[in-house]
This record gives C-alpha cells, sequence and structure tokens, in this order.
C-alpha cells in the first residue's frame, strides 16, 4: 500500500492542477469575451414599453463553451427599470464566431420613465404614440448580462442609449 501512495498523491496533484488551469482558462476568456446589447423600441402595451433586446456574444477563441441564458438587468439613473425572467437553458457559444440572444423586455411606464421620455421632447412621444420602431427614446440605459459558466458567475456592463 505503501508504494502506491506516491502515484495516488501525484494524480492527485494533476488533476488539482488540471482544475486550477481551467478556472484560470475561464477567466481569460470571461476578459476577452465580447458582449455588445442592441435595444430597440418595439410598441406599447397596455402601460409597458416593449423593446426589443439582442445580447451579441463575440468569442474570440477557438473553443466552444454553453453557458446559462444571461439574466438582464436594465437600469436607468442607477434604478432597476426591469429584468428579463431567470432561465436555466444553455446557450452554445461556437469558436471565433458571434453569438446573438433575443429578449423581448417590458418596461412600466411609470411617472419616473415619463419625466425622462418628456425630457426628450413633444415629437419623441408623439411618434412613441404613433408605434414608430425607429424611434430614439433618448433613455440611457445600463445593461447587466449576468450568466454562469461551470458554476462561476460574470456579470457585463453595458451603456445603451434608445
Amino acid at each position: 500500500m505503501k508504494s502506491k501512495r506516491p502515484y495516488l498523491i501525484t494524480i492527485i496533484v494533476l488533476i488539482i492542477g488540471f482544475l486550477a488551469y481551467k478556472v484560470v482558462q475561464l477567466y481569460k476568456w470571461y476578459n476577452t469575451l465580447g458582449v455588445l446589447p442592441k435595444i430597440s423600441f418595439k410598441k406599447i402595451d397596455k402601460n409597458n414599453l416593449i423593446l426589443d433586446l439582442i445580447i451579441v456574444l463575440d468569442n474570440p477563441k477557438g473553443f466552444s463553451l454553453s453557458i446559462t441564458r444571461p439574466n438582464i438587468r436594465l437600469y436607468l439613473n442607477n434604478s432597476l427599470l426591469t429584468s428579463s425572467d431567470y432561465s436555466s437553458k444553455k446557450v452554445k457559444i461556437l469558436p471565433f464566431a458571434k453569438t446573438e440572444i433575443h429578449y423581448e423586455i417590458s418596461i412600466p411606464i411609470t411617472t419616473t420613465l415619463i419625466k425622462e421620455i418628456a425630457t426628450a421632447g413633444v415629437t419623441t412621444v408623439d411618434q412613441l404614440r404613433a408605434g414608430n420602431s425607429e424611434l430614439k427614446l433618448g433613455l440611457n440605459l445600463e445593461t447587466h448580462a449576468h450568466f454562469e459558466v461551470w458554476g462561476i458567475p460574470n456579470t457585463y456592463v453595458e451603456k445603451t442609449n434608445i
């Protein structure tokens, strides 16, 4: 039994080293992954603004990876407007490719939101009522994309104007 002990220790050290290497690679990948939100106004439904949101994940590395579908949160002036529903679905990110993840986000129309839109001008409000999909609301939103790979969470923050 004593003669097998050095082999067992060597195997354990190699496994721990391999796992540590994988974690370091994941953190490097997190730092190089490009996350770009594209948001556009879609329509008004009841008392909600409906936005089309596409999260583009640009993988510059030569390997494929599956992540949990990002949970999206939209902030206006450091105040949470809305968030997407949590999903445990996996999204496959291909090597050296851009992956698009589509969302339809609903933002409740509040007095704060109305004030922000009103500062964009009367024309914007009129176009909003008309359902103009090319409309720019003049809102500076912060998009937070939260997701996990191998149980390690990460958050990307991008500022977007819609």
